[in-house]
């Protein structure tokens, strides 16, 4: 990433902090570790649309994003901060929705490494809870599908909901 696309990425950050603490949809993780996650959480995104463009991208042009895809209308991204961490899809996701997998190596440093099916996860192979309190499927790395699986379908759905935008 680029340092204005790094500062761009920072900015929808705090603006989806600051929307959800005025919306009173505040998370157990406030405060700096709050923004960390979501500035992770945002570059991950950021590094998806540019790897899967054209898509659209809901950063934040809508106010409150929680409850949409980030990306077009089923692609969900999962940024976590270290590369051993697995892929977690809540219990709550969607199940069909894909969820895509990755890291941030440094800031601005992001590696894609996989996706799978919301339905293909949430089964009791991966539930885990290994922190206490947030049980959820926890799916690694071996066991997702390669990125380029996913361009063809997201294309095909793009195709049958608007013709013209190819």
């Amino acid at each position: 990433m680029t340092a204005a696309e790094l500062a761009m990425c920072d900015r929808i950050a705090r603006e989806r902090q600051d929307l959800a603490i005025k919306g009173g949809r505040t998370m157990g993780n406030n405060g700096v570790r709050g923004m960390e996650i979501e500035r992770r959480g945002v570059r991950g995104e950021f590094a998806a649309k540019c790897f899967f463009d054209p898509v659209i991208w809901h950063s934040i042009e809508r106010g409150d994003v929680s409850g949409m895809a980030d990306l077009d209308d089923f692609v969900d991204v999962k940024t976590q901060a270290q590369e051993w961490h697995n892929l977690i899809v809540q219990f709550d996701d969607h199940a069909d929705w894909a969820y895509v997998a990755a890291w941030e190596k440094e800031p601005g440093v992001v590696k894609l490494t996989g996706w799978a099916w919301g339905w293909e996860v949430q089964h009791g192979k991966y539930k885990s809870d290994p922190v206490g309190g947030r049980a959820a499927y926890f799916v690694p790395e071996n066991d997702l599908r390669c990125l380029s699986e996913l361009t063809p379908i997201i294309r095909h759905r793009q195709a049958c909901v608007s013709p013209q935008r190819n």
